[in-house]
């Protein structure tokens, strides 16, 4: 009897843990409209359309529509909604709930999709690959000062059964750009590549890095470590210092909290626009594989998203990304890390973190 009831309280300890390692701020609601009924998709050029019904007899409905990326919320009772730019042979999956003014919400109805088609892989000229944009079907190269562009000979890998014009291997002129045609299944599609002789820019901005470019990262359940020295610099991060937490194995504050980590805000806070970044970055460094998390909001707060991915390589730095999602609009001034967001640790450890991007579109 002894042993059931340590192991129910240890169950119910996990589980609390567990669910405080999601999004926090988000109210629970039980469903209680009815679903909408019909969802239904039209491919339209490079746009997707989809279209519902919504249920009879509930007047002054909004609608919110999930991808991977992000939601759209439409008011008004709309019945429909185009995405556009949907990239070929890429599975997307787009959920629509509805919403009344009362705050009534209803179950999901999700359509997934895969646009049919051939799209361009690789595009490479020597040992330099180029930057393909397989949703505006651009491709650009960074070429050596001095390269010849009137005799460059690509490298191409594409969907397989497809045609290409020019042939991979072709010698090709690229003074100017260069339309390349690829065909599959009596559709067609174009790239222009770009050659650039010029060194390539960097695509990124460097937000941390413990030495050059170095704020400091605030607490946040655990005491922060700024510029300690890097345990392995042997390793992708060879840079000198970096920033730590002592996670604790136990539930509670200093360090044994989901969200045990640090931020940059305040005096440090960063101003990142999403209409030019999509993505982030950061070295971590720790003894046991994990969810880590980044929280990033707007100057005051009340605009946030949590952005998860997995560490894996035990013991060794690992460069971890983040993407930011593709609806978000309010820019991104307040970022918090979690380098441990997990139910449980089994030991007490000292988790390391560096190198903070952010990308480019």
């Amino acid at each position: 009897m002894k042993r059931h009831i340590i192991k129910t309280l240890y169950l119910a300890v996990l589980t609390i843990v567990f669910t405080s390692c999601y999004d926090r701020d988000i109210p629970n609601i039980e469903p209680n409209l009815p679903a909408v009924s019909n969802l239904q998709y039209t491919l339209v050029g490079d746009s997707v359309k989809l279209t519902w019904s919504l249920p009879l007899g509930h007047d002054s409905l909004s609608a919110s529509i999930s991808t991977l990326n992000g939601t759209v919320l439409v008011s008004g009772n709309p019945t429909s909604y185009t995405f556009g730019l949907v990239e070929v042979l890429k599975e997307y999956s787009f959920t629509v709930k509805i919403k009344d003014t009362k705050g009534n919400l209803s179950l999901g109805q999700t359509v997934r999709l895969t646009r049919p088609g051939a799209k361009i892989t690789k595009f490479a000229i020597d040992t330099i690959n180029g930057v393909i944009d397989n949703l505006m079907r651009e491709i650009i190269i960074y070429l050596p000062v001095g390269t010849n562009v009137k005799t460059l000979k690509p490298t191409v890998e594409f969907t397989s059964g497809a045609t290409l014009s020019p042939a991979s291997g072709t010698t090709v002129d690229f003074t100017n750009p260069v339309t390349y045609t690829i065909a599959k299944d009596n559709m067609t599609f174009t790239y222009t590549v770009t050659a650039v002789v010029a060194q390539k820019p960097l695509d990124y901005v460097l937000l941390y890095n413990g030495e050059n470019v170095a704020p400091l990262w605030d607490n946040i359940a655990a005491t922060v470590n700024n510029g300690v020295a890097n345990p392995i610099t042997n390793g992708i991060n060879n840079t000198l210092t970096c920033s730590s937490i002592v996670r604790n194995s136990i539930v509670g504050d200093a360090g044994g909290r989901p969200w045990s980590g640090g931020a940059l805000w305040n005096a440090y806070k960063v101003n990142i626009d999403p209409a030019i970044y999509n993505k982030f970055s950061v070295m971590v460094l720790k003894e046991s594989a994990g969810t880590v998390q980044l929280e990033i909001q707007n100057a005051d707060g009340s605009v946030k998203d949590w952005l998860k991915t997995e560490y894996t390589t035990v013991g060794k730095w690992q460069e971890l990304t983040f993407d930011i999602p593709s609806g978000r609009t309010a820019f991104i001034n307040n970022i918090l890390i979690a380098p441990h967001c997990q139910d449980v640790i089994d030991h007490t450890q000292t988790i390391y973190w560096d190198e903070l991007k952010v990308y480019k579109k």
